[in-house]
């Protein structure tokens, strides 16, 4: 493809020596209709030919540029894929997105956020209004581990994520006492991080204290990535510094 510039100024050179040579013969002929006529006609010719070369180089550039642009897009891909990352998501309202993750779910669901009420509401609620509004009971019932790491509630600074703790609490200790894989701690800090590990898949984002944790964006990644390994060992050392439930006084 690079090529093709040289290829068109060889061409354009052999019809410029062309007319010249043309133009010659009609000069030194200039009785001969016929040669001013042939003259005449590659001459326009020519014209037209470089008229198109022009349009085609600048045609070439454009497509070169698009075509550097698309290869290095595919290398940030690349990229993206070497790091372990399986999808990005814009925001996390889609309770299709984690009840299908859930559903499919074999050993393990650990979280980590702000109170986890959008996780019992939408997934640990039989009287809920979604399909998956109970496949976190199913995913208990089949004895997979389910770990809970949420703020204390001193940390929490939005009116209504503390009223979202107070109801969580409640239905954190139901499921506590009915399932003996179902745990979860505190730890004592402001939340910064959302991270949801499902088996071999996790789902990593920020809490922002401005913005609704549904409405932040996400990073759907392999478990076993470098990057992924990073937010795994965060968990587990959280959660060994963790207050349990019998310690927290909120």
């Amino acid at each position: 493809m690079k090529k093709k510039p040289n290829v068109q100024k060889k061409a354009i050179i052999v019809l410029v020596i062309v007319v010249l040579i043309a133009l010659s013969i009609a000069y030194f002929n200039q009785s001969s209709s016929f040669w001013l006529t042939v003259a005449g006609g590659i001459a326009t010719g020519t014209l037209v030919a470089i008229a198109q070369y022009f349009v085609s180089l600048a045609e070439y550039k454009e497509i070169d540029k698009a075509y550097k642009e698309l290869h290095e897009k595919e290398k940030e891909i690349i990229e993206f894929k070497n790091m372990g990352v399986k999808k990005v998501l814009s925001a996390r309202d889609n309770p299709e997105v984690y009840g299908g993750i859930i559903r499919e779910s074999k050993d393990r669901i650990w979280v980590m956020g702000n109170t986890a009420s959008r996780l019992l509401e939408d997934f640990a609620n039989i009287n809920g209004s979604t399909p998956y509004k109970d496949v976190l009971l199913h995913f208990l019932e089949r004895e997979g581990e389910v770990k809970i790491l949420i703020s204390e509630k001193r940390y929490l600074f939005k009116e209504k994520d503390k009223q979202r703790f107070n109801v969580a609490k409640i239905e954190l200790n139901k499921l506590s006492k009915k399932y003996d894989k179902f745990n979860f701690v505190y730890f004592k800090h402001i939340p910064t991080h959302s991270i949801f590990i499902f088996d071999n898949y996790c789902l990593l984002g920020p809490i922002f204290d401005n913005l609704d944790s549904k409405a932040t964006p996400a990073l759907a990644m392999d478990t076993n990535s470098e990057y992924a390994q990073k937010y795994l060992n965060y968990f587990n050392a959280q959660w060994a510094t963790a207050v349990s439930i019998n310690d927290n006084k909120n």
